[in-house]
């Protein structure tokens, strides 16, 4: 049932129609108890500790505390720098420093806010610059955990949910 995707706080039948065709998710059949088949999402996600060489000597890092969507909701993060992986970049060790760079840039944290920075409907949107590049840089990356968890999925409710995590520190210059 998927009549409540899309509202609130989840995502649409579309953003999975996009993380399937972009590569980000697949799709299985997983036998369940009795006998059951259920559908399974299956997704990889970067998770990582981002520091600079001074903050990581005495213990810090940074922490997303909340994400805010285009049209303007926002939601509560209290976590990691999380990023999606696509299936190409997995085994994530054999591509794990282009990854942790895409993170980085993707996830935009060479804009970094005051926790209770927030974009409305009046504020002007930052002017945008192709020829910008990140200032902020990866020194190096290293991989301090692999897991995995099954659960009913936040963003699509309903939808089982594998999620493979892989825990990162990425050393930055820049920050």
């Amino acid at each position: 049932d998927t009549s409540e995707w899309g509202k609130g706080l989840t995502k649409s039948v579309d953003k999975l129609h996009e993380e399937l065709t972009g590569h980000e998710a697949e799709l299985e059949i997983w036998k369940g108890p009795g006998g059951a088949f259920k559908v399974l999402r299956v997704t990889h996600v970067l998770r990582a500790k981002v520091c600079s060489e001074k903050s990581k000597a005495s213990g810090k890092f940074l922490f997303n505390t909340w994400q805010q969507f285009p049209d303007g909701r926002k939601r509560a993060r209290n976590g990691l720098l999380s990023e999606k992986l696509c299936l190409k970049e997995i085994p994530i060790e054999e591509h794990l420093r282009d990854v942790c760079s895409r993170a980085i840039t993707e996830e935009e944290m060479q804009r970094l806010e005051a926790s209770t920075f927030m974009i409305t409907q009046d504020d002007k949107p930052p002017n945008y610059d192709a020829e910008y590049k990140c200032p902020v840089k990866v020194d190096t990356a290293t991989m301090l955990e692999h897991s995995a968890q099954v659960e009913n999925s936040a963003s699509y409710p309903g939808l089982l949910t594998l999620y493979h995590l892989y825990t990162v520190e990425i050393e930055c210059s820049g920050l």
